[in-house]
């Protein structure tokens, strides 16, 4: 094997090192974030990781009296697909206009 297919493969391979290194850390700062999501009617909050899962469900019992089954569990998936919406906007982050 050639000198240069050594230096090249030592190159490709700490390349791959850093974006492993990159791809860890980014997936540790997303685990510690939060999105929260306000129900309609001031229902109460959702709380999701950055990764779409539901993690708690905080209800407002005091506007609680005004709503219904039904009117609560809209308000909830609204605020579910929103949440997960924004979740997946802080892993998946758009490239600016012009760029490829």
């Amino acid at each position: 094997m050639s000198k240069q297919s050594s230096e090249r493969i030592a190159e490709e391979l700490a390349q791959a090192q850093d974006r492993y290194k990159r791809a860890v850390q980014q997936a540790q700062e997303l685990h510690e974030k939060q999105v929260v999501v306000d129900l309609e009617s001031d229902l109460g909050q959702l709380v999701l990781t950055a990764y779409g899962q539901l993690v708690a469900v905080r209800l407002n019992t005091e506007e609680l009296r005004y709503a219904n089954g039904r009117s609560l569990a809209e308000a909830i998936k609204r605020a579910l697909e929103q949440g997960e919406e924004q979740a997946r906007q802080l892993r998946e982050p758009e490239e600016p206009n012009g760029w490829i």
